[in-house]
């Protein structure tokens, strides 16, 4: 028998101690590309929970170095985005400070939402002779994807493109007992994440396949030997509900909120680990959602992370879980009502824009073609800082990150495959900005006649509410003295981005816009107008939908290395972000917030530009009735404004710094005008007029000297000539 004891009493302890179990050691090299392209990492450790049949239980983990700076971890969530983090800082993380056998063990992947089906065979390979199972073989060979080896040696990992197919109640299965040994699958209708380890099976393939067909033989081969342990007889008291337990999970997470979300994912900290006191509590919460049903409870159930294999005794799950929890509950969910809301909502949204024709988009079953990034994509990824052997700090990681200047698609603005925001109110004028940012990408022409750009091909998808679209975009060329470029197309259908289907429809247009590019022509930008729209009505605050948007994005930004703009809304209480569930912040490089109307000017402001300062807000102003070269019935041009020079007047840069500033640097320009001055004499002018104290006056030389008003000489410092107190016109770019 080895060391660890793997069965009895000893189960999960090392000579009788409490240890966790031993695992097998990491390979990086043999982990997909394809999942190395996707941002869904987490970490994963093991924690002890005594009420389990095997105690060592694995959680998922949030690794971002921001949320590690106190020595702690933190638990990540397999349906949240926002706790995710890219395969490079997974990677940089876990190689630092895993190995611990009470710390963190390694990466593990969040398969929610990325289109991905995830198999688990346990007990079906011996750890030290490496023999499988013939079941086992059976299903690899029958699926023919990536193969790995789990942590613990003695089972295997499969993933592959696909969905899990449903039974006749629309209902799926996740986990049975086959041939001796355990059957998981995961889709991304589960909120699961997989352990990784690298270690390929050999004779399998090195990278994740598309398999949506054999997967579905495989499902029903398995699960439809399985008889249904489920209760057929229901409480007299039981409330008929129309809705698909995706769903009711859904809004059980956000109406019920962090206590569901816990116990969802296995938490029982709550109750001081008394398992059985949890499951009642979650019990009860279905029971609410469900309208009593316990069949539905009893397959919700088993989805949790509470699952275990206690919950397979008739009397622990029919007779006192679930009994007591449909006694207890009187009160439900009121369904009809939630459907009423959504039908208002569903008539409130604008009208579509009428989109390609029919057969131009096939809706046949969705063919996944997730090819390998492009070598730029690939280099600049890789040439983030890697981790030798060795251990080094946070702060090192943090400064080797650093290390490495932007390459811009819009000159700061938004780096070459980056994920940025363009946010404003309605009607302020956001759209004629983005095709402005589009079209000079498009042309190689700088953005503003101040920004350069890095040129390439140009995908604008949604255009919200822009039937005039493409009579904008004729303005814009016709002031400009350009051609329409062929490298710039727009996609006026709004793609639901929640939804897998959905998401193959859109790769296949691009793939063919791409594939009609001339050599050496990259896909640079892609613009999403607006990012709501393409929730397609589902709730903006809500992390699954929103996750679901992003995760996708991401996957584009790998396969084509384009960068993503999203036009969108800011927030309500916050006007720098986005508004909606906050996944979109730590997802995002940058921010660009414009205030004003374009009948006078638009203000920009970069609330955020990732490792980078961000430049100081500037204005636009308008070229107002270009014509488009199209006449109305009666003969009129019809024209539309095109975003024309960068300004900003010495006075408005001023008033942002604040009074003090103000008058300080009236006071200085009337005493030195156009000769020079040094530090000294700055700030015994400020103490001797009382305009601020010596110390304050070292601050604002600087922040004076930061914003150009005045300009640091080899003597000391000069006035710019341009800020003067006429109030003249004072560019950025001097």
């Amino acid at each position: 028998m080895s060391i660890y004891d793997r069965s009895g009493e000893n189960n999960g302890k090392i000579n009788g101690a409490m240890q966790p179990p031993k695992i097998i050691g990491m390979k990086w090299d043999g982990i997909p590309d394809t999942l190395k392209s996707l941002g869904n990492w987490v970490g994963w450790r093991f924690e002890y929970r005594a009420e389990l049949s095997k105690p060592w239980t694995k959680v998922p983990t949030d690794i971002h170095p921001s949320r590690l700076s106190d020595g702690a971890f933190r638990n990540a969530a397999s349906n949240r985005a926002d706790t995710w983090v890219e395969f490079d800082t997974a990677e940089d993380i876990c190689r630092q400070i895993a190995g611990n056998e009470y710390e963190l063990k390694g990466p593990g992947f969040c398969i929610g939402q990325s289109g991905i089906v995830g198999i688990d065979l346990d007990n079906c390979r011996e750890a030290d002779t490496g023999a499988i199972a013939d079941w086992a073989v059976a299903i690899i060979n029958d699926l023919n994807t990536y193969t790995e080896i789990s942590p613990s040696g003695t089972g295997l990992r499969l993933l592959a493109f696909g969905e899990l197919p449903k039974d006749a109640k629309g209902k799926t299965r996740y986990r049975t007992t086959y041939e001796g040994g355990v059957v998981e699958m995961y889709d991304h209708t589960s909120a699961r994440f997989l352990t990784i380890t690298g270690h390929h099976v050999g004779g399998t393939p090195s990278d994740v396949q598309d398999r949506p067909e054999q997967i579905a033989s495989v499902h029903q081969r398995i699960f439809s030997v399985v008889e249904s342990r489920l209760a057929d007889n229901s409480p007299a008291d039981r409330q008929p509900v129309k809705a698909e337990d995706e769903l009711i999970v859904k809004l059980a997470a956000e109406y019920s909120g962090d206590k569901f979300r816990r116990l969802w994912a296995g938490d029982t900290s709550e109750y001081d680990g008394d398992h059985s006191r949890a499951d009642l509590a979650l019990c009860s919460i279905l029971a609410f959602y469900t309208g009593n049903d316990p069949t539905r409870i009893d397959f919700l159930f088993r989805q949790s992370g509470l699952m275990r294999d206690k919950w397979e005794r008739d009397d622990y799950r029919e007779d006192f879980t679930i009994a007591k929890a449909v006694s207890g509950q009187t009160a439900f969910f009121d369904w009809d009502n939630y459907h009423k809301r959504q039908k208002t909502k569903e008539r409130l949204q604008p009208p579509g824009v009428v989109g390609c024709e029919a057969d131009e988009i096939p809706l046949e079953e969705p063919t996944f073609d997730y090819s390998e990034p492009s070598p730029a994509v690939r280099e600049a990824t890789r040439a983030k800082a890697k981790l030798e052997k060795g251990y080094f700090s946070l702060f090192e990681l943090r400064e080797r990150r650093k290390a490495a200047p932007p390459q811009w698609v819009i000159e700061d603005h938004l780096i070459c495959g980056g994920l940025g925001f363009l946010l404003a109110e309605s009607g302020t004028g956001k759209t004629f900005v983005a095709i402005d940012m589009a079209c000079c990408v498009a042309h190689g022409e700088p953005f503003l006649g101040k920004f350069a750009v890095e040129p390439g091909a140009v995908v604008y998808v949604g255009q919200e509410g822009c039937e005039d679209f493409d009579l904008r975009c004729e303005s814009w060329h016709k002031y400009h003295k350009l051609d329409p470029s062929p490298y710039f197309v727009s996609l006026p259908e709004d793609f639901d981005l929640t939804g897998v289907h959905d998401h193959a429809r859109l790769m296949e247009q691009l793939d063919h816009f791409v594939a009609t590019l001339a050599e050496g022509i990259p896909l640079q930008l892609v613009v999403f107008d607006t990012f709501f729209n393409m929730l397609q009505g589902e709730d903006e605050n809500a992390p699954g939908p929103v996750g679901s948007v992003i995760v996708f994005q991401k996957r584009l930004q790998a396969k084509y290395g384009c960068a993503i703009l999203n036009i969108d809304h800011p927030g309500h209480d916050n006007k720098t972000r986005p508004r909606g569930h906050s996944s979109k912040r730590p997802a995002a490089n940058s921010f660009m917030l414009l205030e004003g109307k374009i009948s006078d000017s638009l203000k920009v402001t970069i609330t955020k530009q990732k490792n980078r300062k961000p430049i100081e807000p500037y204005q636009i102003n308008f070229s107002k009735a270009v014509p488009c070269g199209i006449q109305d019935d009666l003969g009129r041009d019809l024209t539309y404004p095109v975003a024309g020079n960068v300004v900003a007047t010495w006075a408005g840069k001023l008033a942002g710094l604040g009074d003090v500033a103000a008058n300080v640097f009236k006071a200085v320009h009337a005493r030195f005008g156009e000769s020079g001055f040094r530090n000294k004499d700055f700030v015994t002018l400020c103490t001797a007029e009382d305009l601020c104290s010596d110390r304050h006056a070292r601050r604002l030389l600087k922040s004076l000297s930061a914003y150009r008003f005045i300009s640091k000489t080899k003597t000391g410092y000069i006035i710019n000539p341009k800020a003067n107190p006429a109030g003249a016109t004072w560019d950025l770019h001097l």
